[in-house]
């Protein structure tokens, strides 16, 4: 094995490690994040409400709609409400 085609071999052997040492870090934010996050629907859309530093964050989706009835512009809002208590 030519020292050229084996650092081809070890290159992306070696990033995947790498990589693969950062995954723990980011399973325990989703893990913290799920937690606080619920996923719900409401007669027949489906929103997403984290509770995070005293307030409610409620992610909705939304959509244009022209005079024709197309649906146009989907996106979604992110509306902040407070908790009680905080």
């Amino acid at each position: 094995m030519s020292r050229q085609h084996a650092r081809y071999v070890l290159l992306p052997l070696v990033a995947g490690l790498l990589l693969s040492a950062c995954d723990p870090m980011q399973k325990k934010k989703e893990e913290e994040l799920a937690k606080t996050t619920f996923a719900c629907q409401l007669n027949g859309e489906r929103f997403v409400v984290r509770f995070v530093e005293g307030e409610a964050r409620v992610r909705l989706e939304i959509t244009v709609v022209n005079q024709e009835g197309a649906s146009t512009c989907p996106g979604h809002a992110i509306v902040a409400l407070p908790t009680r208590g905080s």
